[in-house]
């Protein structure tokens, strides 16, 4: 969901003018971090407003729909507990559950969210879409559109990020949730919008899919740009397991196949001794700060998918988290 450097920096200028096979769990990945939210927090999103502060959303929970919380420095992080950061969705059932909001600065003074809610129109409750919804204030709460934006009613389809390119061109990101409908493929899409964050260009393109490592599928796709590679981060393997991970993939063509990241670069985020099966993740790259957020069950019991956050270097193809 979020953009290179320069053109973060430019939307917030706009802003403020008003305008199955388990993979290798690598011991070096076994530092010690807290929580950053020790409450359920599945599936965060990370965005910097035009106030300067971070803002992180995430998947129905702790009696809301969308759940928000706030930082100063995107590390530090406070659940704004009781607040729903979305309205009420048109084309979704009284209970939505909403899954993995995704927040970005948009054009003219507004916030694009894109997030996945159950579809009344499947007439099946497992079956999520995909939905936008704007606000020009980033606690929300956001208005959804009518209808959803995209919506395979065979699949379903969840899990959407955004992100804008240097060259000020729009893309929305998101996973054909295949396994839901008992098929062998979950690809990671990539489409094209129009300046409103809304308006399709073009056809969607496959960007990445499962293989065998992975298990049953890949999800949960975040893309950033860094000197001229693009990197996008996603889960593999049942997000209720203990194999379930964050990897990442790279390419110089946003448009393009990606390539995967292998051992003893990947997976990135792995179960350990502060989390159990860790995905959901997101990062955000911005001025000199570059952030990843993500969710990772409290024990083998599941009782909560808590927030972790940390800094990274992206670079020379390849992402490192630093736990300190």
């Amino acid at each position: 969901m979020i953009p290179s450097t320069s053109l973060q920096a430019a939307a917030l200028s706009a802003l403020l003018l008003g305008a199955g096979a388990s993979p290798i769990i690598s011991p070096i990945k076994r530092q010690t971090i807290e929580p950053a939210i020790a409450k359920d927090f599945p599936d965060p999103s990370v965005m910097q407003a035009a106030d300067g502060r971070y803002y992180a959303y995430a998947t129905a929970g702790n009696g809301v729909q969308c759940q928000v919380a706030v930082s100063d420095n995107g590390v530090d992080w406070t659940l704004q507990e009781g607040h729903d950061g979305i309205a009420g969705i048109p084309w979704s059932p009284e209970n939505p559950q909403v899954w993995a909001p995704d927040v970005t600065p948009g054009s003219n003074g507004v916030y694009n969210m894109m997030f996945s809610a159950i579809a009344s129109s499947t007439g099946d409750a497992a079956k999520h879409c995909v939905g936008f919804a704007t606000s020009t204030d980033p606690l929300g709460p956001f208005q959804p559109q009518d209808d959803p934006w995209v919506c395979d009613e065979d699949t379903g389809d969840i899990d959407p990020d955004q992100f804008l390119d240097e060259d000020g061109s729009r893309w929305v990101l998101w996973k054909v949730d295949g396994n839901s409908a008992g098929h062998d493929s979950t690809p990671i899409m990539i489409q094209q919008v129009e300046d409103d964050g809304y308006s399709k260009i073009g056809t969607p393109t496959k960007i990445l899919d499962r293989d065998e490592a992975d298990g049953p599928l890949v999800e949960a796709p975040s893309l950033v740009k860094v000197d001229g590679t693009y990197y996008l981060t996603f889960s593999s393997n049942m997000y209720d397991s203990q194999y379930y991970d964050t990897s990442y993939a790279t390419s110089d063509c946003v448009a393009c196949s990606y390539t995967k990241a292998q051992a003893p670069d990947a997976p990135l985020i792995v179960t350990n001794d502060n989390y159990y099966g860790p995905g959901g993740a997101d990062m955000l790259v911005v001025a000199n700060n570059q952030l990843i957020l993500w969710h990772g069950w409290d024990s083998e019991e599941k009782n909560a998918r808590y927030l972790f956050a940390s800094s990274m270097n992206v670079g020379d193809g390849k992402i490192q988290i630093y736990y300190g």
